[in-house]
Formats: C-alpha cells, structure tokens, sequence
C-alpha cells in the first residue's frame, strides 16, 4: 500500500497520525544548503522554515520535546506541553522510520521514470554511436590504403625500374661469345624472374590493399599491413637472391671469356643488382613504417606522446616536443589522438627545413589537446585544410576537432579531443567516471538557466574548480622536509604558503596571489601539495577550510605532522566543505625520509662504507644515523636503487606514500564531485523553485554510493556514528586502507574470488543483523544500510556474471 501511495500524501499522513497519537505538534525537517528545514509539519508550519544546522542543534532547540533522525538525513520533531512517555517515543521512531521508508520511495520512483528516460536516450546514443563507429572504419580503411597507394606508386615503380635495367644490362650485346651468351641468358631468365617476384610484390600490395578496404576496422587493416609486409618482405629477399645469381652468371662469363664485352655485361648487371637490393630495402622499410603507422609499438607501453616523438625522429624536419598530457585515458582516446597527430606531423615534417615543427601537448579540463606550429611561408591554410581532410572528419567523429589556421607565415594546427567517448556503467552502479560525467551535465545545465552573469559566474567557477586536482596542505614543523620526500626533489622553507603543481620546472604567481612552483614529479599527477606554514590552530584551519575560487575551500586534505591544537580538527570540520585531516604514521621520520627520495652519491658511498663519513652524512639527522647505517648494510651487494627502496621502508615514506594513495589519490574524482554538488546546492537557491536541476542535483547525490561512503567514513571518523566495536570493521569495509575488495574484507591478497564472494556476503549478512537489531538507533541504522550496500556491490565484483568477466580484476 506504501509503495502505491504517493509519497506527499504519505507522508502527511504519516505526520498527521504522529501528531494525534502524541497529542501535540509533530515536524518532518529535511536537509537543505543552510541546514534543516520544515517539509511537513501538523498543524501546519511554512514549508522551508528552518529548523537548525543540524540533527543535535535541533534536538536541544528550546521547545522540542523528543527527536529521531530519518534515513537519509532529516529529522522528526515533537513538541508538546505533557510528558513524552515510552509510547510516544516508540511511535516516533516507527514514524521516523516510516518517513525514510516513504522518501526512498519517492526518490525510487522518479529514479525509476528517469532510469526509464535514459533507456531511450542510450538507445538513441547507441544507434549514434554504432553510425560513428562505421565511420571511423571507413576512415581508417581509406587512411590505411592510401599509404599502401602511395607505396605502390612510389617504390614499387622503383623497384620496376631496377629489375628492368637488370634484364637490359644482359641483353645490351648479342655478339657476345656463346658461353658468354649461355650465361646472360640465364642471367637474363634471372632478371626477368624477378622481375615477376615484383610483379608478385605489387600483386600482395594490392591483395593487402583489398583486405584493409573490406577489413573491420583499424585492427583488422593492421593485420592485413603485417601480413602484406612480410609478403613482401619474403619476396623482395627472393628477387635480390636471384639478382646475385645474376651477377654470379655475369662472373662465370668473364671467367669464360675474357673480353670487354663480357665485363661490360658484368658491370652493369651489378650495378643493376645493387640498384634493384636499394630499391628493395626502401620498399620493405616503407612497409614496415606503413604497419608501425598503424599500431605504433610506443602508443600502449607509453602513450602519444613517445609514439610521436618515435614518429619524429623519422621525419626529414626537425619536431620540438613539450607540455605533457598527464593521466592516461583509454586506448580509443589515445588512439584518435595519436593518428590525428601523426596526420599533422606528417604534413607539417614530411619535408626538410631548417626551423622546427613545435608541439604541444596539454590538457584543459577533460579535453586533451596536441598544437601543431610551423613556419610554412609558402603552403596556404586551404591546402593544409585539404591535407588533413579525413582525419578531420574521423577526429569529429569520436566527437573531437581538428582546426588549421596561419598568421605571419606562421601555421598552427591544432587537435583536441574529450577524454572519455560515452559514459560507462558496472552492475547497474554509477562508476566514479560517469559520476563526474554527470556532475558536469549538472553544471552545464545550471550555467545555462542562470540568467543573471553573477550567477553564471558561479557556476563557472564550480566548474573551473571540477577540472582541478584535489589539494593537500602539509602543516607542521617538519613540512619542508616532508614535501621534499614527496615530491622527490629538496625544497625551500618558505614564510609563506607555496604551491607545488606538475609541468615543466619554474616558479609563478597565480591570479589568486599564490605563489606557484611546477615540478615535473610523478607524485603530482593529480594532486596539488600546499606548504603552509604556521601551528595547526583553530586560525589556520579556518584559512584552510574557508571557501575561495569555485565556491570550495582551499584545500582538500590536511596532512598534519604534528598533533593539532585544540579546535584545529573541529574546525575543519565545520564548514559546508568536509577537508580530511590525515594523521600521518607516528614512525615517519622526515629527516631520513628527505635522504631516501633524495639520495645522493657521496651519500651512497658514505652508508656503504666500513667507516661512514659524518661530513658526507650531514643530512642525516643524528637520532636516525644508526637505522640509515643498519639499513645500508642490509643491501650493501646492491645498488643506489635498492637503498633509496630500503631507506623509505625504514623511515615511514613509502606507508606515507601509500596511505596518501588510498585515502586521497585512490577518491580524487569522488572528492571533487562531492565538493562541486556542495558548492552547487549554494547555487540553486538563483533558480525557479520547481526546476528540474533541483531534482537532479539531489538525484545525483542519491544515487553516488561512492560520494555515500565518504560520508560515512568522515562521520564515523569524528565519532557521529556510534558504531563501538564495530567501528575499526566499518572503516576498512569503508576503503580508509584501501579500495580493493580483499583489503576492503580483510582477506589476504592471494584470496580465490568465490572466498571474497563468500566473505563479502557474510559481511553483508552481519551488517544487516546489526541493522535489524532493536537497540540499532537511525543513524546507526542508515549507517549499516550504506555498509549493506558496499558488502552488495562486493559480492557482485566477486563473481561477475559472463557479460562482464572482461571487467577489472577484484
């Protein structure tokens, strides 16, 4: 009867038959941007009334007489002039119940209609897709079989030309002397034999021409180019193989007869072999550039960028590469990219000049981008457009662009293309990508309904902010060093806060008055280090946490070196924002840390030794000398490599590391998506009441299980949950040490996936239990219902079903 109800009517029910039994006013608050506020209430309040900041403000207001939170963060009040006896209270908790029950619902329901509108729209975008993708195909095709053209026309006439001159060079004298003659013919037959290997050469090219035109698609014509390739690679070695016969013949008839006129034969016929051997090689070396064309061997070991630079050294025209494109995307993306580049350089380098062809490779937002720069004087933009034709047509395809244009002399070409082709979807859960997919959608959606350019302008800088890494600030004494460690590289102390961020090495000031200082340290993909000088106080946590650019806080995590004054952690906690606090591992040792990630070689030769030098070791502080001695001995067979591993074992950096990976690197989009929807639901108060973005936001909100989980683990973390005994299994369940199933269950590393099924569905069944339990109080409740839901989603990675046993291990 609940489930066919609709949901307002329920719920004033619900409320209505509180307030009667309870004989007073009853309130259902739910949670909005500036806290809780009144949804229904008898009798009758305004809607939107506020109520409080949250759940304990509100159960301590004067007036209330009892309070229970609802699943899903909102609260039922009553308030009366009698005393609040057992039987009330037990209402209340089954209304409260009741309530949650009654908003899930509701929220079911419109997930389910829009679920259903999503359907249609998939099937339009798959029906798209599958067009595009024919596209593509047919692009490939004739990109492939235009180098194969090219080949033909270009080597293959070469290669013609050569054996031609062969067979000339024999039949140039028929006076010669009948042995003479006996072995030119042969030689001749030799010539003219291949010659018909070459014709069989051209007749493969052809034939592999024809298999990458009717091929499926880019691998397909690949293959069809290796195996043509190596067709004409056996042959072109048995057309060389009888031109040394030839010349042979021409030897034995010089031999024979020893006259000018058979050395003459003799002469041309090698310079005729040695000319068609040349004209062999460049054919085969064309081949195999024509199949490396199609699937560069650097593009899945290490991206576009070194399977442009191995194209580049290949090009008569010097190429100068800089920029980097940062975290690798997937193999289609990164494909696309790589061809259309490739296309450029080609135009741009496939000729010799002096002034190089300038790339660079960057990333603005989620699109990737390669610009192209030439002093091309004499080549028009019309005819670079003209070049470049199809793959402008295929980059648009996978929904990228290709643009050329030139000033001064000057060309610029450049190609950028989305990061992600479509959206993806596990087990009917959102995946972290698609969560920031669709965070995006709502903010492209929010920046077009805002009208006035205030407005507008916050939604752009929620957005700005999106595309950006999660920041850490380290505070504490010991920062410098700790940073340094981090980031692998020693660092300047500052008096003021520095920022450190990836891209090539320099120093700078921010629009926002921040100093900027770009390493190109692998630490950084991903992630902003923020030295902040100053004790971890209530001040400095209120500087950090107070919302700056896009409507968010300064930063996103606090790694604090040291233990925090009184009111630093609390503060943090305070804000709309929640900015994590990491406590590092009480057996880091910065000092020693700095050393390990730095190490250098007089340092390297001092451990080693029988008699270390002090001079030499004076990085080292003094309390870790004998742990940095004791570690050197320990791989003194080894080298520099193993000491620097060994040494940030010892000293705490590689937990460090890893802890910084699983708590805040591992949850980056996660945290970023969470931040924007916060910072957006200070943004819908601007829009018409019954917009639709408002449903979304919250739609959004509900639907992310990871965003659900976070804030879990960050309540449960500053004890607003009590779990008790069961709060160390919470958070491991939770991913605080990591996101991987079997870390997540604690079960070792080795573990087969029918035992982590099994675990994870025990799991599951002692949350549930603990749920049920009659003493389990809402929170706690709802707080088993998102470890239910976790135990859930593990049980299905463990044993997926056979349309998705291509998915990422467990």
């Amino acid at each position: 009867m609940a489930a066919q109800a609709p949901a307002a009517l329920l719920v004033s029910a619900l409320v209505g038959n509180l307030a009667e039994l309870v004989a007073g006013e009853v309130v259902f608050g739910v949670p909005s941007a500036g806290g809780l506020v009144v949804a229904v209430s008898w009798p009758p309040r305004p809607p939107g009334t506020p109520l409080g900041a949250d759940f304990a403000e509100v159960a301590t207001a004067p007036g209330v007489s009892a309070a229970e939170p609802t699943p899903g963060g909102g609260v039922v009040v009553i308030t009366k002039s009698g005393r609040v006896t057992g039987t009330d209270r037990s209402a209340l908790r089954e209304t409260a119940t009741w309530l949650g029950l009654a908003t899930r619902l509701d929220r079911l329901r419109t997930a389910r209609d829009q679920a259903a509108r999503r359907a249609e729209g998939l099937d339009a975008d798959l029906a798209a897709t599958r067009e595009r993708l024919a596209q593509v195909r047919d692009l490939e095709r004739r990109r492939l079989v235009g180098a194969i053209t090219a080949v033909t026309t270009r080597e293959f006439a070469d290669v013609r030309a050569r054996a031609e001159e062969l067979g000339s060079a024999f039949a140039a004298d028929d006076s010669t002397a009948d042995p003479v003659a006996g072995k030119a013919k042969a030689g001749s037959g030799t010539a003219e034999t291949g010659g018909a290997t070459v014709n069989a050469v051209d007749n493969t090219a052809e034939t592999g021409g024809g298999k990458a035109e009717t091929g499926g698609g880019t691998a397909e014509a690949g293959d069809s180019a290796a195996k043509m390739g190596d067709s004409a690679a056996n042959m072109g070695a048995s057309a060389a193989n009888m031109g040394a016969s030839a010349v042979e013949a021409g030897g034995d008839a010089v031999g024979a007869v020893d006259n000018p006129a058979g050395r003459a034969v003799a002469d041309a016929a090698g310079r005729a072999v040695d000319g068609l051997r040349d004209a062999l090689d460049e054919l085969i070396d064309t081949f195999r550039t024509v199949v490396r064309g199609v699937h560069p061997a650097m593009l899945p070991e290490r991206g576009p960028r070194a399977a442009l630079e191995e194209l580049a050294a290949t090009l008569p025209r010097p190429v100068r590469f800089g920029g980097d494109l940062g975290r690798r995307v997937g193999w289609e993306v990164e494909s696309g990219l790589y061809h259309a580049a490739a296309a450029v350089l080609t135009v741009l380098a496939g000729r010799d000049a002096d002034t190089p062809v300038a790339v660079d490779l960057g990333r603005q937002g989620t699109v990737l981008r390669v610009v192209a720069t030439a002093a091309e004087p004499d080549r028009p933009v019309a005819a670079l457009v003209a070049a470049l034709a199809d793959d402008t047509e295929r980059l648009a395809v996978l929904g990228g662009a290709l643009t050329c244009a030139a000033a001064g002399g000057v060309a610029t070409v450049s190609v950028r293309l989305p990061e992600r082709i479509g959206a993806d979807a596990v087990n009917g859960e959102t995946t972290t990508a698609g969560l920031l997919d669709r965070v995006r959608d709502l903010l492209e959606q929010g920046w077009q309904a805002a009208t006035d350019p205030a407005d507008r302008d916050r939604w752009a800088a929620i957005a700005d902010r999106l595309g950006r890494p999660v920041r850490l600030a380290v505070v504490g004494p010991a920062r410098t060093a700790v940073v340094g460690a981090l980031l692998g590289t020693e660092v300047a102390a500052a008096e003021h806060p520095t920022w450190y961020a990836r891209g090539e090495s320099g120093a700078t000031t921010n629009a926002n008055g921040h100093r900027v200082v770009r390493l190109p340290a692998d630490f950084l993909r991903g992630l902003t280090v923020v030295e902040v000088p100053g004790a971890p106080d209530a001040a400095l946590a209120a500087a950090l946490s107070a919302e700056s650019e896009g409507f968010a806080p300064a930063v996103d995590a606090v790694l604090c070196l040291t233990p925090p004054e009184p009111g630093f952690r609390e503060t943090l906690r305070a804000g709309r924002h929640r900015v994590a606090l990491i406590d590092p591992d009480p057996g880091l040792r910065p000092g020693l840390a700095l050393v390990a990630a730095t190490l250098r070689e007089e340092e390297h030769r001092a451990l080693r030794s029988t008699a270390p030098d002090p001079v030499a070791l004076a990085r080292v502080p003094p309390p870790d000398l004998p742990t940095a001695v004791s570690t050197a001995r320990g791989v003194v067979e080894q080298g520099a490599a193993a000491l620097m591993s060994a040494l940030a074992q010892r000293s705490g950096l590689t937990a460090l590391r890893r802890g910084l990976a699983d708590t805040l690197l591992a949850r980056a989009e996660v945290i970023t998506a969470r931040r924007a929807l916060v910072a957006v639901d200070a943004a819908l108060p601007a829009l018409p009441a019954n917009h639709p973005l408002r449903w979304s936001v919250e739609q959004v909100r509900v639907e992310a299980h990871d965003i659900a989980e976070l804030d879990l683990l960050d309540d449960i973390t500053r004890g607003a949950v009590p779990l008790r005994a069961d709060r160390a299994a919470a958070l491991r369940l939770l991913g605080a040490h990591g996101l991987a199933a079997r870390t997540r269950l604690g079960l070792p590393a080795d573990t087969p996936p029918d035992r982590v099924h099994t675990a994870a569905q025990a799991a599951a069944d002692r949350w549930r239990a603990h749920a049920e339990h009659p003493a389990t109080g809402a929170r706690t409740r709802h707080a088993c219902e998102v470890l239910i839901r976790t135990c859930e989603g593990l049980t299905a990675q463990a044993l997926p079903t056979p349309r998705s046993r291509t998915s990422a291990p467990v």
